[in-house]
């Protein structure tokens, strides 16, 4: 066997030793949790996790360290206070209601995939950025925007690092000077500190903005004061909050169950995470990690009320800008229509203009029908926006392919942007007396003419009306992790 050969095996056995080792190692940890559950009477589960197969260095290396957390809860000041605006679309519940959850506001979950912040301590930039995206979809008024968003950059050009976290205060003070956060693939995620020059060359045209945060008590002296459970409550009735909490070493093995720490557990380091909702019957607050989705309840976990300094004084809120989304675009008219004489077996045209909103790049779009309209057909079905160049959508109106009768019927014409942004445009055909009863009446109206009627309509500005989306993830290791999506269509009821 030669040196080098020699040298390859030894390394591969010290490996497997380790391994072996660290194996051992959990197992015993976790059997030593669950004994101290069942012996305590706590109501959670604890098992083998993605956090539990790693070596204590390597855990510590995703923590913030607790002293640092400490200090920033209750050194510094947060923004002047604001009052968060209420939700694009209202839900279901109200602070007093025993339980709630943004993963569940009406049958629809508003949360965003589970990330996973892989070897690095930045948890306060995932944090904040997920507390982004749900703002996002929250104020977009679609459950299934699912914007992406770039931790990477705001690990890379804020005043966080992966040895040294912090607190939300420094994520959302970076957000607001840096004007924003990127998507994903503008600067994507690397679990190490990289350059902020790694960044995509239009990064200022994809940039979600914030548009304010505050801690939910303001910070207005010292020692800054926790908010109580009605005042978070209150916060989360307008979006998922970020908040940090103590790390002890039994969190490691959390699988389900509402966490309260074994009486052997020691502190391993401070942790930042997204709070999501409560449940009362409980005493416990539902929040959503970094971890993963192989950690806790895919990712997600409860933790019992007063637990671990979790919902402190640093627990904040943050509101964002969705309009400038990178791929958004605007409609000129958001209402078209046309009336025919039943039985003419006439056609008509209307043109809806679509012109970009943000960006330069080439933004592709493709338009869908709501339900099946054999009387409506657009073109083109698909296409893009270059530069400032609008694009002519042409809607036509087949009378002859319509098979009821008299009156108005309506169909919504979705134009689907990138990042899950769309634009509805309401089509109308009304249909007046058929042909033969129509008497003397010479109309020779080939439909050329626009009807104005376009009531007190917005003409496309208002992202919230009928979005929805449809995306992809590529996912890998670290960041965000897979998770399906559906196209979904919200038709709304408009006043004419």
């Amino acid at each position: 066997m030669t040196m080098r050969l020699q040298s390859l095996v030894t390394a591969a056995a010290i490996v497997l030793a380790a391994t072996a080792v660290s194996a051992d190692a959990s197992r015993d940890e976790i059997a030593r949790v669950r004994a101290e559950i069942k012996a305590n009477g706590l109501a959670w589960t604890a098992g083998e996790t993605s956090m539990t197969l790693l070596s204590p260095e390597q855990r510590g290396a995703m923590l913030i360290p607790l002293a640092q957390m400490r200090e920033e809860r209750e050194l510094f000041p947060g923004q002047p206070a604001r009052r968060p605006p209420p939700p694009a679309r209202a839900v279901a519940f109200a602070p007093e209601d025993p339980v709630f959850t943004w993963r569940d506001v009406n049958g629809e979950d508003w949360t965003t995939p589970i990330t996973n912040q892989g070897q690095c301590g930045s948890c306060t930039v995932f944090a904040a950025i997920g507390v982004v995206e749900g703002m996002a979809n929250v104020t977009f008024g679609d459950p299934d925007l699912d914007l992406d968003l770039s931790e990477q950059n705001l690990l890379s050009c804020g005043a966080i690092s992966c040895a040294e976290g912090g607190t939300a205060r420094r994520a959302f003070r970076g957000l607001v000077d840096n004007g924003g956060v990127p998507d994903e693939a503008c600067h994507p995620y690397t679990a190490t500190d990289g350059v902020c020059t790694d960044a995509c060359a239009d990064i200022a045209e994809r940039r979600v903005p914030l548009t304010g945060w505050d801690y939910v008590v303001p910070h207005t002296g010292h020692p800054h004061v926790p908010p109580t459970v009605e005042q978070v409550k209150a916060a989360l009735a307008n979006g998922p909050l970020a908040t940090s909490m103590i790390v002890y070493s039994d969190f490691m093995a959390y699988q389900s169950g509402v966490y309260a720490k074994t009486p052997s557990a020691t502190e391993q380091g401070g942790h930042e995470v997204v709070i999501i909702g409560w449940n009362d019957a409980n005493d416990s607050w539902y929040a959503k990690n970094s971890w993963g989705a192989t950690w806790g309840d895919q990712g997600f976990f409860e933790i019992k009320r007063g637990e671990a300094e979790f919902a402190g004084s640093d627990t904040a809120w943050a509101t964002v800008d969705v309009s400038a989304v990178a791929g958004s675009f605007a409609v000129s008219t958001a209402f078209v229509k046309v009336t025919l004489k039943l039985g003419s077996d006439k056609t008509a045209t209307r043109v809806v203009t679509l012109t970009r909103t943000s960006g330069t790049a080439a933004l592709p779009f493709r338009v869908e029908l709501g339900e099946d309209a054999p009387w409506l057909s657009v073109a083109p079905a698909d296409g893009g926006l270059t530069g400032d160049a609008g694009v002519d959508l042409t809607l036509t109106f087949d009378e002859s392919a319509y098979d009821g009768g008299l009156g108005t019927v309506y169909e919504n014409v979705f134009v689907v942007g990138e990042n899950g942004v769309s634009r509805t445009v309401r089509a109308a055909l009304g249909l007046s007396k058929p042909v033969a009863d129509a008497g003397t009446d010479t109309d020779t109206d080939t439909g050329t003419a626009q009807d104005t009627d376009t009531g007190d309509l917005d003409a496309g500005a208002d992202s919230g009306n009928g979005s929805k989306s449809s995306s992809a993830c590529g996912c890998t290791s670290v960041g965000r992790a897979p998770r399906s999506f559906a196209l979904v269509a919200f038709l709304f009821d408009l006043l004419f």
